[in-house]
């Protein structure tokens, strides 16, 4: 039997259910594919435009590249490490670009295909490309695998999604627990034989995690920060949890920049590099040596965070994308092609806006409060179409996961699940408590900035009497 592993956001090898006993079985090929998003069509210059209508989900470009430079890059090396790990195995992996159809009819004209297994999606765009392959070769026996979350959502019908998902965090947060349902992924975890950590390392001498360069500027991640792979996920997940950082996780999370005031591990896990399972596993065997508090479970917390938006993408399907969201409430903002083009090249009034989206811009990456800080000012301030960032995010950010950016949007601009609806940060607060001395604002530059939203055009000229 030839098989084909059509490949997503799963690019690793270890605790990946498609590749589960294709070693035990000799007869027949096996053939990994992965096709890159669609090509890109759009030039930077194009991003004022209004967005073209397509028929579902993030396809709608809003005159932005689907893929960005910086992302696509990782993306590539992401490929580049998988292949070699594969090309260990016996399995060679084909990469396309292009309608993925045509490409996937190709490969199973060329190699005679009888299986494909592919891992269960949330993604509502590629829902509607298995569903018409999965039409288009009906003689080819489909297998889908578990997706990497936690909760089994391949296993969930309809009335299980309602009564997880239909409410806020919390009301899933009180279901799971209620339920117990994530007691099989603890089991499976105590069995994993992930090694246990060593106590040696613990943080600077200040106590603080937040790493300086010898300038005293302090450092920010960059995209050699970040190697691509599963092996740099794997390294990366060790260096972590064999610290003492995840200790002080919930005092630090906030920060806008340094070494360990997060986990980053984002960075991986949107690509597939790393399972859940096994940020889960080294999460436990951090507990055991240096101790469980509440930094340790809040990390625990936002796995949980990362399940609740994948359920929320499957329950609500091409509602995460739309202006009104699932709530049915269209905002009280617009299109301001001058605004948003500002906002995304970081030349606004407000210093820490323009330093953190010079940061997404150069770096591909942003701290999750700066990250909410963007996107308020954007919807807020600024008063876009949050569509507009969310897409601008898609295009930029390394780790880009279609269910956690549309769902955080929408949570933003007061469209999603929240019953209290929106978030409006006042900026400048935002600076005072999280940049005081303007360490960050000054490393990126973020002060050059014009005092006006909009600039002056002709038709506001005045008339001469």
């Amino acid at each position: 039997m030839n098989r084909l592993i059509w490949l997503d956001v799963d690019l690793r090898v270890n605790d990946n259910p498609v590749f589960n006993g294709l070693s035990a079985d000799s007869q027949g090929s096996v053939l990994a594919f992965y096709n890159f998003d669609p090509p890109l069509s759009h030039s930077a210059s194009d991003f004022v435009k209004r967005p073209r209508k397509r028929a579902y989900g993030q396809s709608q470009s809003y005159g932005l590249p689907a893929l960005g430079g910086l992302r696509k890059a990782f993306l590539q090396e992401s490929l580049t490490a998988l292949e070699a790990a594969l090309n260990v195995r016996g399995v060679a992996l084909v990469v396309c670009e292009g309608d993925v159809l045509d490409n996937l009819g190709r490969l199973i004209a060329q190699h005679n295909i009888h299986q494909i297994i592919t891992a269960f999606t949330v993604d509502y765009d590629r829902h509607h490309v298995l569903s018409a392959a999965r039409r288009r070769w009906a003689m080819v026996d489909w297998q889908t695998v578990p997706a990497n979350t936690l909760l089994p959502l391949h296993s969930f019908d309809g009335e299980s999604l309602q009564q997880l998902y239909a409410g806020s965090f919390s009301h899933f947060r009180r279901q799971v627990d209620q339920q117990k349902a994530l007691q099989p992924v603890y089991e499976l975890v105590e069995q994993s034989g992930y090694p246990p950590f060593s106590t040696s390392c613990q943080t600077g001498s200040n106590g603080s995690n937040q790493a300086r360069s010898d300038s005293g500027v302090a450092s920010v991640p960059s995209h050699r920060h970040f190697p691509a792979g599963e092996r740099a996920a794997q390294e990366w997940l060790w260096r972590y949890f064999s610290s003492a950082a995840p200790q002080t996780y919930k005092q630090t999370r906030n920060a806008l920049y340094g070494d360990n005031f997060s986990t980053q591990l984002s960075v991986y896990l949107s690509r597939g590099s790393l399972s859940v399972r096994a940020v889960l596993a080294a999460l436990r065997n951090h507990e055991v040596a240096f101790g469980q508090n509440e930094s340790t479970r809040w990390i625990e917390f936002e796995l949980l965070w990362r399940d609740y938006f994948y359920g929320y993408a499957l329950l609500h399907g091409k509602k995460l994308f739309l202006f009104a969201g699932i709530a049915g409430v269209k905002p009280l903002t617009s299109h301001y092609a001058q605004r948003f083009k500002a906002w995304c090249a970081g030349n606004t009034p407000w210093p820490l806006v323009n330093a953190a989206m010079r940061e997404l811009v150069q770096t591909g990456w942003l701290s999750n409060r700066a990250r909410q800080i963007v996107a308020s000012a954007l919807v807020n301030e600024l008063n876009v179409d949050w569509r507009y960032g969310a897409a601008f995010f898609q295009q930029s950010l390394l780790d880009y996961d279609v269910a956690i950016n549309w769902g955080n949007w929408q949570y933003i601009a007061g469209v999603g699940a929240d019953p209290r609806g929106g978030r409006h940060f006042n900026l400048e607060k935002q600076q005072v408590l999280f940049d005081p001395d303007n360490r960050y604002v000054d490393y990126w530059r973020g002060a050059s900035t014009p005092k006006s939203l909009d600039t002056v055009d002709a038709a506001d000229w005045p008339i001469g009497s």
